[in-house]
């Protein structure tokens, strides 16, 4: 091919555990072969097919809609392959089978899930649950192993599931139906493992499809003051930030979403050329660890109890070295680079025994071990090791050295060693949290910044979509392409995956030119040139996320930009304002006075608020006016209902009642809407602290009963919440938006 090749690659949400790793895979191998590759984000997908009974919108299943037309995109002309990052397109629904009938030209693979007749890249679900099954019972003896299986119809669960019937026949162990619990690949299945437990009470072990899943596990043995890995065993699968902090620690499957990232895009770049592919598999790992009852301290502390201890004794220094590495380093070996990290912890560790456990000649002084290990450690060996447990180490070790030696030189030479190497560690720790302390003080203060920038703009359309683009330097991006259509477009929830044929090239950033504000007369570019136009082609390959710039239910064209990755947390916020800039210029252009949303700003800067959002269910503003609309009433036949809860301003609750207390509130938010409206219900944050239901109730007398059960639930939630509830009859000038954006004691009752 003349051109470089053009790679989209298709994920759920950027900011993910799951997806973000797997792009950055791919992103590390468009780069290596010099591909381009674009990022677009879909959004969820929620289908009857995928989530369980007891989950919302169980009938119904939509993408969410202000990212819906970014897909069309991968099936351009300037696309030459598409990979599918996320499973909830490939799971056999509506909403799979419409994209893949989009895509139907297009050369496609599908990452971590299955599609007919689509070729496919996967873990290798099916070793990594046996081997984690096979040690269990192997090592561990355990006979009745219980499966916390993830949602049916999702491939890996489903081969997961596979491969833990498998492994249970081979063993001669029997499986009921009763031994097998389904969630959906989340923390919040508690109901879900709650019953499984409870269900089996002399379980030995439980195999869960996910980590995710595990601490739901975690979550329900705790409440019945069951101790993990004494009463009962847990595995995960994933390997995911959290297992080490997680007490006990997690023992899991090891399964890299980065290197399923860098070998899609390897084996599309393949496909791209001609290459036929059904299925790859990318290999898993089991990693046990002290929820499965492994501990290797138990091995070192042998040591303590050794009869042969003193002046002559003898120790195998090779296999003593590898004891203390097997418990100190907990990095997985997967690359070059972490095995070349244990060698030299292991080399390390082995010329402290060497020089006080082993009867050889003294070659390495004790100022050189330090050298040596103060230099592996700042090398990044903190990175694959757990200092609390180093620690233990050299305490025992030091322990060991005092029964067998004598000399007080030893002793004290031994003990200002191992307390220097403590120290070192101590001091890089300190400056690791530090180093990211101000990387993420740097990424606040630069959001900011860049916030403050847009909101300040006024002036042209043409102006104003220069400075956008110049804006976004202060989040170190140093490639950026903004096109927006002629015309905006009216796009809602339910709408078909479309988009204009032609965008108007407003401006771009790249490190050749610098900022570029297109003239008017050369702007226009069709759809399929986006990857392909004068100004893109023939640049340096880069990876590209795409951003839909919209207002409500309006669209206004798209973003790429290169953004960094520790500001990929930050895309959404990005990608909001923007949106707002640009639906102001638009605006003032057209001399309206449509209102800006204000006062987001402070919010940007705490993760965790949408975190807990996140967590507990909640659309955001706009997917909630879209499902909301979808939903409301076409003629008189019901009562429409909008229920509100006023926590206050998350910001400032958090600076006077902490963290936990702003995520309980937005969890006891959710609790309450789906006690109040068990049947089919839509809820969303709006902003400002305000959290809101949607709801049809088929006679207006309900709405008393509701408004008296509202009361008794919100009595204990949080002392400031306030609550509205109000009715509405059908007609014709009634719109979500504008109820939502009156100020709510504004709101009238019917």
């Amino acid at each position: 091919m003349n051109r470089k090749k053009n790679i989209a690659i298709i994920i759920e949400q950027l900011d993910n555990f799951f997806y973000g790793p797997i792009t950055k895979g791919a992103q590390m191998a468009a780069q290596e072969l010099g591909i381009n590759l674009i990022v677009i984000e879909s959004g969820r997908v929620f289908s009857k097919e995928y989530y369980s009974k007891e989950k919302r919108y169980r009938d119904r299943m939509h993408v969410d809609f202000e990212r819906n037309p970014l897909i069309s995109y991968a099936a351009t002309d300037g696309i030459d392959l598409v990979i599918l990052g996320s499973g909830y397109f490939c799971n056999g629904s509506e909403v799979s089978r419409k994209l893949m009938a989009r895509l139907a030209d297009k050369k496609k693979l599908v990452v971590a899930d299955t599609f007919p007749g689509v070729p496919s890249i996967q873990y290798d679900n099916s070793k990594g649950i046996k081997d984690a099954i096979s040690y269990l019972i192997n090592e561990q003896n355990c006979k009745e192993i219980l499966m916390f299986s993830g949602p049916e119809g999702n491939t890996d669960a489903e081969e997961r599931l596979t491969a833990y019937r498998e492994i249970m026949e081979e063993n001669g162990l029997e499986v009921d139906d009763g031994m097998i619990g389904y969630g959906d690949f989340s923390s919040g299945c508690i109901n879900e493992a709650r019953k499984l437990l409870e269900s089996n009470p002399g379980a030995d072990a439980v195999v869960c499809a996910n980590d995710a899943m595990a601490q739901a596990i975690y979550r329900v043995l705790d409440e019945m003051e069951m101790v993990i890995g004494r009463d009962i065993f847990v595995t995960g699968f994933d390997n995911n930030s959290d297992c080490t902090r997680m007490e006990p620690q997690l023992a899991t499957v090891y399964a890299d979403a980065v290197t399923l990232g860098y070998e899609s895009v390897v084996v599309g770049s393949r496909m791209i050329d001609g290459e036929e592919f059904e299925r790859e598999r990318v290999d898993t790992q089991f990693i046990p660890r002290a929820s499965c009852g492994h501990e290797p301290y138990r091995d070192l502390l042998k040591l303590e109890k050794r009869k042969d201890i003193g002046v002559n004794s003898y120790f195998d220094i090779n296999a003593l070295s590898e004891l203390i590495v097997s418990y100190v380093f907990t990095g997985i070996i997967h690359d070059y680079q972490s095995e070349c990290q244990k060698k030299l912890i292991e080399d390390s560790i082995q010329r402290i025994v060497a020089r006080y456990f082993g009867n050889v000649v003294k070659r390495n002084t004790s100022e050189d071990i330090y050298t040596e290990v103060a230099n592996v450690i700042e090398r990044g060996g903190l990175d694959y090791i757990e200092p609390s447990r180093l620690f233990r180490a050299f305490d025992l070790l030091y322990k060991v050295y005092c029964a067998r030696d004598l000399t007080m030189t030893g002793r004290t030479e031994m003990e200002l060693l191992l307390s220097r190497i403590k120290k070192k560690v101590v001091e890089l720790l300190t400056n690791k949290a530090e180093n990211v302390r101000k990387i993420d003080w740097d990424v606040n203060r630069k959001v900011t910044d860049f916030c403050v920038a847009l909101m300040e703009m006024n002036g042209s359309l043409e102006k104003g979509c220069f400075r956008i683009i110049e804006a976004l330097e202060r989040l170190d991006v140093m490639s950026a392409y903004l096109y927006l259509y002629d015309e905006p477009v009216k796009f809602k929830y339910g709408d078909e995956w479309r988009t204009p044929e032609v965008l108007y090239l407003k401006a771009y950033r790249n490190q050749q030119d610098g900022v570029v504000s297109v003239p008017r007369s050369k702007q226009r570019i069709r759809k399929d040139e986006i990857t392909g136009n004068m100004y893109y082609t023939g640049r340096i390959p880069s990876s590209h996320e795409m951003i839909s710039i919209f207002f409500d239910t309006w669209q206004f064209g798209i973003l790429m930009l290169d953004i960094p990755e520790e500001y990929q947390s930050v895309f959404d916020i990005a990608g909001y304002y923007i949106s707002n800039v640009v639906n102001g210029l638009i605006m003032k252009s057209r001399e309206t006075n449509e209102r800006l949303i204000e006062d987001v700003r402070e919010e940007a800067n705490i993760g965790y608020i949408e975190e807990a959002k996140e967590k507990a269910g909640f659309l955001r503003r706009r997917e909630f006016i879209g499902m909301a609309e979808s939903m409301m009433l076409k003629e008189d036949v019901g009562v429409m209902v909008i229920t509100i809860l006023d926590v206050g301003t998350l910001v400032a609750m958090n600076s006077r009642y902490g963290q936990t207390v702003v995520c309980e509130a937005i969890s006891n938010c959710q609790r309450i809407f789906n006690e109040l409206y068990p049947e089919e219900s839509v809820t969303g944050y709006i902003g400002n602290g305000v959290f809101a239901a949607f709801s049809i109730l088929k006679q207006i007398e309900e709405v008393p009963k509701k408004r008296n059960q509202l009361e008794k639930l919100t009595r204990d939630i949080f002392p400031e919440t306030e609550m509205f509830m109000n009715a509405y009859r059908y007609h014709e000038d009634l719109n979500m938006n504008d109820l939502l954006y009156e100020p709510i004691e504004k709101l009238r009752d019917i």
